[in-house]
């Protein structure tokens, strides 16, 4: 009768076979890339960067940035329907929620019919909260004299 030999399962994880991976070069020059990567980069970008060296483009990035708008995180909190709803659309069209939010509200604010619209249900579902929020404390409360 012949023995099986068993390895270990610490023998089976050290002897597979794998693969070299390629040693890592953090190099800023490499992260960036060469002076014609960044004309190849540059030709699809309408703002072609005038020269390639990093402190350049390191600045004509910063430049960029203070011209874009500043963005804040902001908390917040939606039916869960409606979270589910907004985000597949999103999706979708390929945006995040919070933009399509941000975008819908630029478009609202400038029409006054459709902000009072807007606005109307906005109460209907902030007395709808207020009235969860009650149930719910007063559910806890009846829960710990129970």
């Amino acid at each position: 009768m012949e023995m099986e030999t068993r390895l270990s399962a610490a023998e089976l994880l050290a002897n597979r076979g794998r693969a070299k991976v390629a040693s890592r070069n953090d190099d800023l020059k490499n992260l960036i890339g060469t002076k014609q990567d960044a004309e190849e980069k540059t030709a699809l970008d309408p703002r072609p960067l005038e020269n390639s060296d990093t402190g350049n483009i390191i600045s004509t990035w910063k430049q960029e940035l203070q011209s874009l708008p500043e963005i804040s995180n902001f908390m917040l909190r939606v039916e869960q329907s409606i979270k589910e709803d907004l985000q597949l659309y999103a999706k979708k069209q390929g945006v995040t929620a919070e933009t399509l939010i941000q975008a819908m509200w630029l478009v609202v604010k400038g029409d006054s019919k459709m902000l009072e619209t807007v606005l109307v249900d906005a109460q209907i579902h902030h007395k709808r909260r207020a009235r969860a929020a009650e149930l719910k404390n007063l559910i806890t409360r009846a829960e710990k004299i129970v």
